[in-house]
């Protein structure tokens, strides 16, 4: 099952688009949101995967969490595909489809379930310097792995101070990902990057994962 395009290698490894979501779209997956189990972020184990199948078009890989606040501190929900949520999951595969033709170029396989995180100022949330798909090497008997990182601004900029997502390229330098309300940023998995503690107010992010096959 191949849902996303593969085309010619185009290499540009962190892209933006500022205006992916409306400021009402926005607020509406904020508020969905809440049906869904609010639970301590942690760090995946990709050893302990499943992947399951969803309505024949998607697939969700749910990963064993391990706490881990010297790493991390934030509280996520797993923003499940349904009836409610189904328009996001829709409008990001076109979105993927078309970043990957222009700038990527990779093949690529199914998006994971995304999660919508919260960073609190009260608690002055942050997740450390990470990358999304681990140890490559670890993986080399992997069919498939993460390859392309996605994170959704869903807070107004001026709502929350501190929280700024920072990605390290491929020349050591620092991309400072757009604080614009409705922005999507994406960037290869195994691209290094943390969010920056929240000293004020709420930042809220809908993140995710593309997975492909691991030899191409």
């Amino acid at each position: 099952m191949i849902l996303l395009k593969s085309e010619k290698h185009k290499v540009s490894p962190i892209v933006s688009d500022l205006n992916f979501l409306t400021e009402q779209q926005c607020d509406d997956i904020i508020k969905l949101s809440k049906k869904f189990y609010l639970r301590s972020g942690g760090i995946g184990d990709a050893k302990s995967e499943n992947n399951l199948n969803i309505k024949g078009d998607y697939q969700k890989k749910i990963f064993q969490q391990d706490y881990s606040p010297g790493i991390r501190k934030s509280e996520i929900r797993w923003f499940d595909l349904d009836d409610s949520t189904s328009w996001i999951y829709e409008k990001l595969i076109k979105t993927i489809n078309r970043i990957n033709f222009e700038n990527y170029g990779m093949s690529l396989k199914y998006i994971e379930t995304m999660q919508f995180t919260e960073y609190s100022g009260l608690h002055e949330s942050y997740y450390r310097e990470h990358n999304d798909c681990g140890n490559i090497h670890d993986q080399s008997n992997f069919v498939d792995i993460r390859k392309l990182s996605f994170s959704i601004q869903l807070s107004e900029e001026d709502s929350y101070k501190g929280g700024e997502l920072e990605i390290t390229n491929w020349d050591e330098s620092i991309f400072v990902v757009p604080k614009q309300k409705g922005s999507i940023t994406f960037f290869l998995s195994d691209m290094n990057h943390q969010v920056k503690p929240v000293t004020k107010g709420i930042r809220y992010s809908l993140v995710g994962w593309v997975n492909g096959p691991n030899i191409k």
